[in-house]
């Protein structure tokens, strides 16, 4: 269970650092503009 809860939460981990770094992303290509 608690494996599963790791595993869990580090998808989560991994899918709000992939949000922020696509909307940084985004930040930085309409700031150039």
């Amino acid at each position: 269970m608690s494996r599963s809860y790791t595993n869990i939460l580090n998808a989560l981990l991994l899918a709000g650092y992939i949000k922020c770094t696509a909307f940084t992303h985004i930040l930085n290509a309409l700031y150039r503009k």
